[in-house]
């Protein structure tokens, strides 16, 4: 098959349940922003596996999967495990727990320079947010606010969060 086409060039495309819609749809700008945010954190991956705990690393690597699996709910290809989401979430939220003791309190705002691996963390995050956004946008707009789409929200924000503490224990060079 060639990866080709030539379906898009007057600015249309199909959901795969063969809808043609305007590439500006709300559809694809959701899609086209969670690829920029994985593309963003594939070079966080470059450097995890001397950055990061094993436990950053796996959880990190299974949230990067489960977008994968977010992307084929919004384009309408599968079904969404939002039990596996929320399970996600919390394990998001016991590692933060455990990076914000071993840190030292926010006393303004946080500068991630300190180093390049910081910084593709806070690009991350930055891009995680900007798709969050556009999928508020998208799912407020569908037919149905179901209960896989606030299992996405509650994904999304809670993975930049993550990304927040993993830049700065990044930022402030912090041991295993």
């Amino acid at each position: 098959m060639s990866v080709y086409t030539g379906k898009g060039d007057k600015g249309f495309s199909s959901t795969s349940n063969g809808d043609n819609l305007p590439k500006a749809a709300l559809v694809f700008e959701a899609l086209g922003l969670m690829d920029e945010f994985q593309a963003a954190l594939a070079f966080v991956f470059l450097d995890a596996a001397v950055k990061l705990s094993g436990k950053d690393r796996g959880l990190l690597r299974s949230c990067n999967t489960a977008l994968f699996s977010i992307n084929g709910y919004i384009a309408g290809c599968s079904d969404l495990d939002s039990a596996y989401l929320l399970t996600l979430v919390t394990q998001m939220e016991e590692q933060m727990d455990a990076l914000e003791e071993s840190l030292p309190e926010i006393t303004g705002f946080v500068e991630p320079g300190e180093s390049a691996f910081a910084c593709w963390l806070n690009l991350s995050r930055v891009k995680c947010r900007t798709a969050e956004r556009s999928l508020v946008k998208l799912f407020k707009t569908a037919e149905s606010f179901d209960e896989s789409a606030k299992s996405v929200l509650k994904f999304m924000n809670r993975f930049s969060d993550y990304l927040f503490m993993l830049m700065r224990a990044a930022s402030c060079d912090t041991p295993d």
